[in-house]
Parts: C-alpha cells; sequence; structure tokens
C-alpha cells in the first residue's frame, strides 16, 4: 500500500466518523479549495507564451471545472441518509 493509499484510507475513516452536517462542510471546503488551485492553473495557463499550449492547457482546465461542479451537484442533490 502506498503512502497516498493509507492517507485516503486514514481520511476515509475520518468523513465516515462525521454527520451528515459536518460531511456536507467538507465538502463545500474542498469544492472550493479544489476551484481554486483550477483557478491558479487557468492563470498559469494564461501566462503561457505558445497559444496553441495556452488553449489545450484552458480546455482541460474547463473540463476538471465541469467535472467538479457535476460532482459537488451530484452529492449535494443526494439523499441525506446515502451521505451517513
Amino acid at each position: 500500500m502506498t503512502d497516498y493509499d493509507q492517507k485516503l484510507a486514514e481520511r476515509g475513516r475520518e468523513v465516515r466518523a462525521l454527520s451528515p452536517t459536518e460531511v456536507a462542510e467538507v465538502v463545500n471546503n474542498t469544492f472550493y479549495a479544489v476551484a481554486d488551485d483550477i483557478c491558479t492553473l487557468a492563470a498559469v495557463a494564461m501566462s503561457l507564451e505558445a497559444v496553441k499550449w495556452r488553449g489545450a492547457a484552458l480546455r482541460h482546465i474547463d473540463a476538471a471545472l465541469d467535472s467538479l461542479v457535476r460532482a459537488r451537484g451530484a452529492f449535494t442533490s443526494a439523499p441525506k441518509e446515502a451521505v451517513s
């Protein structure tokens, strides 16, 4: 098991111990942190001199943001019983 796998398993145990309200708070905080990181990547992409690389990077960043928003929407629309 890699360090990443161990950290993921540990974090999973921590999250399962949370109440549904606490889980929702973790999801929101994580969403905003990831969105902020993606926006930072977009700023870096905009500074790329090669237009072809800039366009490709921005397309990937746009897709990542779309996926993040869909994942958050799926979580927030899930029944509360499924979260706990």
